[in-house]
């Protein structure tokens, strides 16, 4: 797991050279999948209820949810903004004498 996190260390500093909002999102995933890894290796414990505790992986999955909504979002709205550009570009087209 060393190795890996050195070597993920690595490319997160190439990317914020270049993006650090991107490496910012790229180290919160890293600390969390670390922190599923961990939580995964030790004996699962019960839950005050009585039942089994929750799966660590379904915050995960919930957050990357998250995301894929986001962007999917994002790409609706860009989507949007061209083809409201392309409608004012032919009004305004049609409009000239």
């Amino acid at each position: 797991m060393a190795r890996l996190t050195e070597q993920y260390l690595a490319y997160v500093e190439q990317i914020r050279r270049s993006n650090l909002e991107l490496a910012a999102e790229y180290l919160l995933m890293a600390a969390m999948l670390i922190e599923i890894k961990s939580r995964m290796l030790l004996p699962m414990k019960k839950a005050d209820s009585g039942d089994e505790a929750a799966d660590p992986r379904a915050e995960l999955v919930r957050r990357l949810v998250g995301i894929q909504r986001m962007k999917l979002a994002a790409a609706r709205l860009d989507e949007l903004r061209e083809s409201g550009a392309t409608s004012r570009a032919q009004s305004w087209r049609s409009n000239r004498p």
